[in-house]
Order: C-alpha cells, then structure tokens, then sequence
C-alpha cells in the first residue's frame, strides 16, 4: 500500500489573494487616471474650441479697421448667440475624437466623452455701452500700434466758445443795420411828400446780400469736385435699436481717461476719411465730417463743416479787425463818404461797424477757400496774414484765388481734429460703429452686418458627459484682449 503525500496549498491561496489586490489596486488607478484624463482632456478641448470660434473673427473688421469680433449672425439675417454656442460644441466634440479611429481596428476610445450642451453668458458686444465695448479694443489696438510717446504732441488748440461768440457777433451787426434803418426811416419821415428819399450806398448791403448763397460755393473752386454719396441712415445702429450684452467685465477699466481719449481721436485720424483724403471702399468719402455732423451725404455734412469753419475764422478775423487801429481807420473813411451829407453822427458809426463786418465777411470766405484748398490760415491774423484789401471788398470773390498762406497756420484737417476733439463721444461711437456697417455692408456676404452682433468676450460653460459614466461641467472666460 502506497501512501500519497499530501502537499500544503497557502502558496497558492496567498498568491490568489495578492492578485485580487494588486488587481484591484490597478483597476482604482486606471480608473482614476481615466477620470483624471477626462477632466485634462476636457480643459484642453474646451481651450481649443474657445480659440476655434474666436479665431473665426470678422475678415472685413479685421482688414478695415483693425478690430476683432465674431459675428455671430454667421452671414444671416437674425441675431442668434447659440450659433456660436453650436460651433464650440461642434469644433469640442471633433477635437474629443481621435481622427482616424474608425479605420483602426479594434481601436477603443478609453475616455469616450462628449460634449451635450453649452452655455453662452455674459456675452459683450462691441456695440456695448454705445460703443464702450468697441473703444475698449480700439485703445488696445492703438497701444500696440503707436505707443504712447506721440500722446502729448496729439492735443489740439481749445476753440473757446466760439459758436456764442459768432452769435454775440451777429447780434452786434444786426443791431447796427437796424439803427441805419431807423434813422434813415426817422430822416425821411420828416421830409416832404414831393422831396427825394434819403438814402446811402452801403457797401456792406451788397456783401450781406451774398450772406445768403451757400458757403461751399465759394469755399470749393470746383463744386464738381465734391462728393455726391447719399446713405439711408435708418438701418444703421445709431437710428435704430440695438442688442445690449454685459458689457465691460469687472476687471476691465473703462476707457474714460484723457490718454484714452487721445488714442482714440488718433484712430479716428488713422481709419476715416475726410474731404482732404477720401477713405477707398466707403459708402460716405467724407467720413470723418460724417462723425460731426451725421448727415445722409457727404454735401450735407461737408457743408455743415464749412458752416462751423466759417464761424471760427469769423470771430478770429472779427477780433484782430476790430482791434486794428489802421484797418478801423480804412473803415471810417469809406463810412465818413457814405454819410457824406447826412448829420447824423451815430449812422456814421454804424455804417462803419457794418463795413468792418463785411469786410470780416469777406476775409473768412478767403479762409475758406485757402482751407478748402489744402492750404494754411493764420491761426491768429496780422497785418502782414490779412489777404483782403479793403477797395477788393465789392469785388472779392473775383480775388478768391489769390491769396498769401501762412506758414505756421491751420490747415482743414487741424480744424476737423479739434472739432472732433470736443465733440460729444458717446455720439463718436455710434457714427463711428455706424460707419463700420456701411462700409462692411457694401464687401460680398456682409449686407446683413451689425456692430452689436459682434462679439468681444464671453462667458462659456459647457457640459461634457463619458460613456464610462462620468459628467463634468467646465466654465471659462474668454476675450480677444
């Protein structure tokens, strides 16, 4: 009989159970990297699907006015954010599958996530705070392109008040054509029925007579010159209402300060149009007039800019007139053979006052026609910077051409920048923005472009879910700054 050895088996059960624990520590970490590897994969997807919709900018914006924004129309008609909330989740869950993997075999996805539904907030436009949104990124872009060292050299002359001044003007020369009037009234009242009226040949009646012809006409040489483009302005964002979104986030200072304001003026100077040097590829030559005055033509609003010049050389001319003792004397002596005859010393001195003011008159329609001519006017006029002559009054307008430019005077443009300067910028902003859609409207695909479906930066937070069961929820802020 043969006895079988029987052998101990804790080997055996020691290893089993060593196993099912390293097995199952293994199988903890792997699941643990895979949740790991879901939440990298996820902030890196979602990174490059923010980059992927903001690098769909606007290419007109861009090449025209050097500014970034996502139009969020897409070429359509309608306003609508989740089209751009569509194309993140579009470019996320083309980025969370592996290009390829349907072709190879056996391949298995060890992450298997997608992304289900996201959610745009706080979404600025650029047409925000009418246009604070879009300066906010012009000073950006001013910055990077000239620095700040030619801030200080930008700031242009104060004009004063020159518009109360020109109407405190008027008044004065109004009031002296009324006491001609009335004391030539008073003198023949008292003559007899049969007796021939008084009257006096006022040269400056023939000059206030022209008062009432258009100012181009004889600012510009050559009226075919000037620009007939007409825009309808009720579909553009200043006449009609507007998309409003978040705006400035908390951490972005308002553009509010003089050097911000400086810059944008420069980009104004840098990007518009003007009757000087028209801007190509828009629908109004005379842009930067347009941001003044927000007519429908470029005649209208280029005849309000020769208005508002007209005044600031008048009161200019008019203050060096009216203190010239040589030129006050001129006057007096053709007022003093005007009311040769009459007794009546206060029409004298009205008579000469009125001369003085269509002499005044005559010397900034001069002005004008040397700014409107690309030319430099005296700032400020002297003996030697005052063109016309006194016997040339009747007969100026024949002498237009003929005129001695300043050498350290103002040119058109100077004028245009301090006007702008004090212009009212919220009402910039809007002409600017409305500009911007002419402009655009007018390249192939655009004719529905809108300043306030452009967006600056936004707030994207997206769920993403893992056919392994895991679901994660990811926010992030993301700008063009």
């Amino acid at each position: 009989m043969v006895r079988k050895e029987q052998k101990p088996g804790y080997i055996t059960v020691y290893l089993s159970l060593s196993l099912l624990i390293m097995l199952s520590f293994i199988f903890t970490l792997i699941e643990g990297i895979r949740m790991q590897t879901i939440r990298f994969q996820t902030e890196c997807v979602m990174d490059i699907g923010l980059n992927s919709i903001f690098a769909e900018y606007h290419r007109e914006l861009l090449e025209q006015y050097g500014l970034f924004g996502i139009d969020m129309t897409y070429g359509e008609k309608d306003v609508d954010k989740n089209r751009t909330g569509m194309h993140l989740l579009q470019y996320m869950n083309m980025n969370f599958t592996a290009p390829g993997s349907g072709r190879i075999p056996g391949y298995r996805d060890l992450t298997a996530v997608h992304a289900d539904n996201v959610s745009l907030s706080d979404v600025s436009y650029l047409s925000d705070g009418s246009g604070t949104v879009l300066k906010y990124q012009i000073i950006q872009y001013m910055k990077e392109k000239t620095g700040l060292s030619l801030i200080d050299s930008y700031l242009p002359d104060d004009l004063g008040d020159f518009e109360g001044i020109f109407e405190e003007l008027e008044g004065e020369r109004s009031d002296n054509h009324g006491i001609i009037d009335e004391i030539l009234e008073m003198l023949n009242e008292a003559r007899a029925e049969e007796e021939e009226e008084i009257s006096i040949n006022n040269p400056a009646d023939q000059i206030d007579g022209m008062r009432a012809s258009p100012l181009l006409s004889l600012a510009v040489k050559n009226s075919a010159e000037i620009s007939n483009a007409y825009v309808g302005l009720s579909s553009y964002i200043s006449r009609r209402g507007y998309e409003e979104g978040a705006g400035l986030f908390k951490d972005q200072a308002a553009p509010d300060g003089l050097t911000e304001k400086i810059l944008f003026q420069m980009y104004l100077q840098d990007m518009c149009g003007d009757f000087m040097e028209k801007k190509e590829r828009s629908a109004l030559a005379y842009q930067l007039e347009y941001l003044l005055y927000g007519k429908s033509s470029d005649l209208e609003n280029l005849e309000e800019f020769a208005k508002q010049l007209f005044m600031i050389r008048y009161v200019v001319n008019a203050a060096y007139l009216f203190g010239s003792g040589s030129r006050q004397a001129q006057a007096a002596e053709l007022a003093a053979a005007v009311t040769a005859g009459i007794a009546q010393p206060q029409l004298f001195e009205a008579v000469k006052i009125t001369i003085l003011f269509a002499w005044c008159y005559a010397e900034s329609v001069q002005d004008l026609r040397i700014l409107f001519d690309g030319k430099k006017a005296a700032a400020l006029k002297s003996d030697t910077t005052w063109n016309i002559e006194l016997s040339e009054l009747l007969m100026f307008t024949s002498c237009l051409d003929s005129y001695t430019e300043a050498a350290d005077g103002k040119t058109y443009e100077d004028y245009l920048k301090a006007l702008l300067f004090i212009k009212n910028e919220k009402t910039l902003r809007l002409r600017l923005m409305d500009l911007m859609e002419m402009d655009i409207r007018m390249t192939s695909g655009n004719r529905n472009f809108r300043m306030d479906a452009c967006i600056y930066q936004l707030q994207a937070e997206v769920n993403v879910s893992s056919k392994y069961g895991y679901g994660y929820s990811i926010s992030r802020r993301y700008s063009y700054e």
